[in-house]
């Protein structure tokens, strides 16, 4: 599997990060949605974040605290802050 792309909302074609996917769940491989989250707040210079499935907010990935969500798409956007716009 390629690595899983993370890019900004406003410059989808730019992707700040890379990341293999060397986590599995039900015979997916992908990447933990808390390893991302992290690797991407890091480089937004420690500034919280969602991820999305789109360049559009409300496509918000969703998670229960204290359950994995496995990442297995080509790409996803980084949103700074913790609420949809709006």
């Amino acid at each position: 599997m390629e690595p899983i792309g993370f890019a900004h909302p406003r410059y989808p074609s730019h992707v700040f990060l890379r990341l293999e996917p060397c986590d599995m769940k039900d015979n997916v491989s992908g990447v933990l949605l808390e390893v991302a989250l992290y690797a991407c707040r890091i480089i937004a210079n420690n500034q919280c974040g969602f991820l999305s499935t789109s360049n559009n907010a409300t496509d918000k990935v969703n998670h229960t605290p204290g359950t994995d969500v496995l990442l297995s798409r080509a790409r996803y956007y980084y949103f700074l802050g913790t609420k949809l716009p709006g």
